[in-house]
């Protein structure tokens, strides 16, 4: 299937999980939300349009789970150990780490991606100074190439972020404690895989060093 088909979905999926990647539960908005994913979540999860039913039914019980009691201490320390640090985080969410033999942030796969996102006409802006290949700025760039320009969605997706993203996904879920951050790497992980295979994207060959 041409993944353009879906671009409504891909963007969908992009706009939710972005923000609980690249945003602290502190965050007022954020904190509202998980009201939303204790209370409404089945909701969510019965049109959820990608991944094996099983997976994301796992993912989603965790994050329910994690969601029940709102943004406590725990949730914030968790996140603070396992996505924004400042301590060394097990599984880094930058794309550069995983698929640059330096393991640094910003480096040369950074470097690439701005280059073809500048070729390619995609004034993404995202107002930080967090490397653009960062989990959740990559979540928010697939929702807006989805949107605005879907032609190039399986490149930057086969190119630019399944290479790394299920090495990421798959240590994210080792390293977290808590069981929100637990079903969020889940989901990331079988939402992306489910996606590659509806869509038959063709990932490129990336040696990973991490």
């Amino acid at each position: 299937m041409d993944i353009r088909l879906k671009n409504n979905e891909v963007a969908l999926v992009g706009h939710v999980l972005f923000p609980l990647f690249l945003t602290s539960p502190a965050d007022d908005a954020l904190r509202e939300s998980f009201s939303v994913w204790a209370d409404r979540s089945r909701e969510v999860e019965s049109s959820w349009p990608f991944g094996l039913a099983d997976g994301v039914a796992e993912a989603f019980s965790l994050i329910r789970e994690g969601a029940k009691d709102g943004v406590t201490e725990e949730v914030l320390a968790e996140y603070r150990r396992v996505l924004q640090g400042p301590a060394h985080l097990e599984a880094a969410p930058w794309g550069s780490v995983y698929s640059d033999r330096d393991g640094v942030v910003f480096g040369n796969s950074t470097v690439d991606l701005m280059r073809w996102m500048a070729c390619s006409g995609i004034d993404f802006s995202y107002g930080s100074n967090v490397a653009i290949d960062h989990v959740g700025l990559m979540l928010a760039l697939m929702a807006w190439i989805a949107d605005r320009k879907p032609e190039l969605l399986e490149e930057f997706l086969g190119e630019y972020f399944l290479p790394w993203v299920f090495r990421y996904a798959e240590l994210l879920e080792k390293a977290a404690r808590h069981p929100f951050y637990q079903g969020l790497a889940k989901l990331l992980g079988v939402t992306l895989e489910g996606m590659r295979v509806e869509c038959g994207i063709p990932v490129a060959s990336v040696r990973l060093y991490r």
